[in-house]
């Protein structure tokens, strides 16, 4: 299952672990991609501070800019859960984990436009850049078995 538990409530998420549960056999696998970071204080102060402030800001400049098209449409773009909540989640419909891998540490930060900025005109702080990013991973897998 790739990318698409964020779209769930946590009722949603219940159900999908407990449908996946039943359609599968006794030690069945199921791959898990969480696409996008777990809750934490870093993936806080990026999505629901700095975001938002550059959002804000990008929407009192349009008029001063001219650039009339460019509209803020404001959607709810998922779920973040830490890794407990989603552990908890499948543990409870019957699954245990086996192994759990991190990977993108950079995404996270390129959605704002002034952490863009300087990692495109500073290259050293790409490796700055992706150790923090171990904290906000865009990409968490997880590979869980059925009991």
């Amino acid at each position: 299952s790739l990318s698409n538990i964020y779209v769930f409530n946590p009722e949603q998420l219940r159900n999908f672990f407990n449908n996946v549960n039943g359609s599968l056999k006794r030690g069945g696998h199921l791959i898990l991609d969480s696409a996008g970071p777990p809750e934490n204080l870093l993936a806080f102060l990026i999505n629901d501070v700095l975001l938002r402030l550059e959002a804000e800001f990008i929407r009192l400049i349009a008029p001063v800019t001219r650039n009339t098209r460019r509209g803020l449409i404001v959607k709810h773009l998922g779920y973040r859960r830490s890794d407990n909540e989603i552990l908890d989640s499948a543990r409870a419909a019957g699954f245990d984990l086996e192994y759990q891998e991190a990977y993108d540490f950079l995404t996270e930060f390129k959605r704002s436009f002034i952490f863009q900025r300087i990692l495109s005109t500073l290259p050293w702080t790409k490796v700055l850049f992706q150790k923090l990013g171990r904290a906000v991973p865009y990409t968490r897998m997880y590979c869980l078995r059925k009991l």
